[in-house]
């Protein structure tokens, strides 16, 4: 069964989180051999869809971030007036609490195999704004 696609609406912090996270989903290991294997075979698919969503809004929010640092002629020595860093700092912590809304189906919990698969708690708390919690809904 395929999953619904639903609007989700997303902070920029939780965009870059969850691409972060993605990548960290698909790493190798030495050898080139993929560090996580999960049980359906069109889910990596998935992921990389999503990953491919997410790119873009991270894309934009790297150029929203280069035209501030223009804007405000931040130079690239960090020799800028602390006055001029904390505008920019204030405005990039205002870019990343601004919301998207984009269209995607959710992804299940259970699909990344967590009884097989190490996968670090930070990463895991990253993927909870793109993924439905099934595994501790089946426990209750």
């Amino acid at each position: 069964m395929e999953p619904t696609i639903m609007e989700i609406t997303l902070k920029n912090r939780e965009i870059y989180g969850a691409f972060n996270a993605l990548q960290a989903l698909d790493k190798t290991d030495d050898k080139g051999k993929l560090l996580y294997k999960f049980p359906c075979p069109k889910f990596r698919l998935a992921l990389s869809k999503r990953l491919k969503v997410l790119l873009a809004l991270r894309q934009d929010m790297e150029d929203t971030k280069i035209k501030i640092q223009k804007e405000l002629e931040i130079k690239a020595d960090g020799t800028d007036s602390k006055e001029k860093l904390e505008t920019f700092g204030s405005k990039i912590q205002l870019l990343l609490e601004e919301s998207e809304t984009i269209q995607m189906a959710k992804l299940k919990l259970s699909e990344l195999d967590l009884d097989h698969n190490d996968i670090p708690s930070g990463v895991l708390a990253d993927l909870d704004c793109i993924f439905e919690d099934d595994i501790t809904e089946k426990a209750k």
